[in-house]
């Protein structure tokens, strides 16, 4: 058995070394993008409103959020199609188990219901693909679309119609009138070239999108037991103001 003694600054050289890769750790993580830097224009959670009972014994009640303005922006890690923001549309258009609420079918089975904000996001993600040019995965995040191939068109083919289709149907049913003011442009003598409408920096009212993440969220943890009768149309906010 023997030892060596480390030649003059050995210690000095791994220790630079040592710091160097702790730097890029530190970059990569502060990099890495994640539901709190790129999810939180469409994950905002407004505080829920605290409320004093109709019962009048002063306890308090929490409240899904009502609407909020908020502007769009330019979003330039929405517009990324780079493997970067394929990351960040997983992270921004669902949840991890899908963007689905669980409800508890028996002791080994949880069924998922559709919401509607989360479908219209899986929609504009597979739409996303296409446009990329690759239509992998189109079955796997498939909205019960069966496989194989319908009157000459592929089951890709059908599910980007469909896509199309709901995320058209989703925009008029929301019908967003907020009105955008145009961006006027004119020549050196002060005449007007043209205007142009972008949306940017425009005030929307907006509903509680990060309220919906934090429910389905929640029933991903612990599904819940049963759905309470419902009327046609109902929305989340129905469903947890009833299990209230």
């Amino acid at each position: 058995m023997y030892t060596t003694v480390p030649k003059p600054g050995t210690f000095a050289f791994f220790f630079t070394i040592l710091l160097f890769i702790v730097s890029l750790l530190v970059v990569f993580a502060v990099s890495f993008p994640s539901s709190a830097t790129y999810g939180s224009w469409l994950s905002r959670s407004p505080c829920l409103c605290e409320q004093a009972s109709a019962s009048g014994n002063g306890e308090s009640i929490r409240t899904p959020p009502s609407a909020y303005l908020e502007p769009f922006r330019a979003r330039p890690e929405l517009e990324d199609m780079t493997e970067a923001g394929d990351a960040i549309w997983s992270t921004v258009a669902s949840t991890k188990q899908g963007g689905f609420l669980w409800v508890r079918y028996n002791e080994t089975y949880k069924t998922g219901h559709g919401v509607s904000m989360f479908h219209a996001l899986h929609c504009l993600s597979m739409i996303r693909d296409a446009a990329k040019g690759s239509l992998s995965g189109a079955v796997a995040h498939s909205h019960g679309v069966k496989r194989g191939s319908h009157g000459g068109k592929s089951e890709e083919e059908m599910h980007i119609g469909h896509c199309l289709s709901y995320v058209a149907q989703s925009l008029l049913c929301s019908a967003d009138g907020t009105l955008e003011r145009p961006k006027t442009y004119k020549d050196g003598a002060g005449n007007v070239l043209r205007d142009d409408v972008d949306g940017e920096d425009v005030q929307h009212r907006c509903n509680g999108a990060g309220y919906l993440r934090e429910k389905v969220e929640q029933t991903e943890r612990h599904p819940l037991d049963s759905l309470p009768g419902l009327k046609e149309g109902a929305t989340m906010w129905d469903l947890f103001d009833e299990l209230r």
